[in-house]
């Protein structure tokens, strides 16, 4: 961490001079214990806690990535960014009612292999009575899958990975994890030459009802799901063009029955097709209150190697629609769409959007939060670029 950061462990009582700050602080990040005011709801606590983050660590920028939260309201664990002069960071804001918040943070560059590490020295500074019935202290190694890295508690494997997208899974408790990966969608009735036996074809809609679409979906396009209840859904911002929302969904296997979090995202290139992204945990509906907050560990463990972040992925679009292509004579089409599809998902997996001044013409990629908060400060000057804007025809 920065110097400014590390000088960090010597304040106290900077909120409360009858409630000093629990920190601790060294090369590999820093983790804060901050003393909140007690309440039932989580969130409540949360939002308090948030709202502190700025002071206590002498940040600026401070903005929310993700959070997730139980039904019940007591317990929240989110994710934030930030900039500590001029150093990037980010961390992890965790919540249990009726009186229990923390922070760990390091430098963004590091986070990804450094979170399991602060976590489990986060959750040893919490009260043990709170803290062993909230917080399971479950171990994580991370892994290298070739394009990026995840940490994955033991007994779990990587099954599959391409271009920053990883599957892992664990046939011991039978629970499955997918973070990061893009499926080119048909637009029903499907184009020329496409086999919806074999590529999703289905109608666009918004991010529950695809995820829900791709779910019962008969496998290979989808993964044949029975019975799919969503349960919650709350909807998130995105990249420019896009939709997106946390869901929590049941569903059964062979009448087993089963759990599932998802970060369901749509995008639309045409009006003949549409790119569709998914992250996800899936467990066995008795074991899913255990296990997901190890699995939400893992999944914001996840970092995608820099090279992955610098190529285009140039395939995207192009060999779902080449039999239509010869039936039809859209190669420039194809051209087009395959590089909208492409830019698309480069800039959702590294969160990033395009903002333009509309006085001058320049344009400068931003995170879209930043970039969603610039243009809703002044939206007469600054506008978000669409994609397909985005590629020289």
């Amino acid at each position: 961490m920065t110097r400014r950061l590390i000088a960090l462990a010597g304040v106290a009582a900077i909120f409360s001079a009858c409630a000093p700050i629990s920190a601790k602080t060294d090369d590999a990040g820093s983790t804060f214990v901050v003393p909140v005011t007690s309440s039932q709801s989580a969130r409540t606590i949360f939002r308090e806690a948030y709202g502190k983050i700025g002071a206590q660590l002498f940040v600026t920028g401070v903005h929310l990535t993700k959070a997730v939260a139980d039904r019940k309201d007591r317990f929240v664990q989110g994710s934030f960014e930030a900039t500590d002069h001029g150093t990037p960071v980010a961390g992890v804001l965790i919540a249990i009612a009726p009186n229990i918040a923390g922070i760990a943070v390091d430098r963004r560059d590091r986070i990804a292999k450094s979170l399991p590490a602060l976590t489990r020295r986060l959750a040893q500074q919490f009260p043990r009575q709170t803290a062993a019935a909230r917080l399971p202290n479950v171990p994580l190694h991370t892994v290298d899958f070739g394009s990026g890295t995840i940490a994955l508690p033991d007994g779990w494997k990587v099954l599959n990975s391409f271009q920053g997208c990883v599957e892992a899974g664990s046939e011991r408790v039978e629970s499955y994890l997918a973070l990061g990966c893009p499926a080119n969608v048909a637009v029903s009735p499907g184009l020329p030459g496409n086999d919806p036996r074999t590529h999703l074809t289905v109608p666009y809609g918004s991010p529950t009802e695809t995820l829900t679409r791709f779910l019962k979906y008969p496998q290979p396009a989808g993964l044949g799901f029975q019975s799919v209840h969503v349960i919650e859904t709350q909807p998130v911002s995105g990249v420019a063009g896009a939709q997106s929302a946390y869901v929590l969904f049941d569903y059964r296997i062979k009448g087993v029955p089963f759990r599932g979090f998802a970060l369901s995202s749509v995008m639309p290139i045409d009006n003949l097709q549409f790119v569709y992204y998914k992250s996800m945990f899936l467990t066995p509906g008795a074991k899913f209150s255990k296990l997901a907050p190890t699995l939400w560990r893992s999944w914001q463990s996840w970092g995608v190697s820099n090279k992955v972040l610098n190529d285009r992925l140039t395939s995207a679009a192009q060999s779902m629609r080449e039999a239509g292509d010869i039936l039809t004579g859209a190669y420039w089409a194809r051209q087009q769409a395959g590089a909208r599809s492409s830019l698309a998902f480069d800039q959702y997996i590294r969160d990033v959007e395009t903002v333009e001044n509309t006085t001058n013409g320049k344009r400068k990629e931003l995170g879209y939060f930043a970039g969603d908060a610039l243009v809703a400060h002044d939206p007469a000057t600054y506008r978000i670029v669409p994609t397909a804007e985005l590629i020289t025809r």
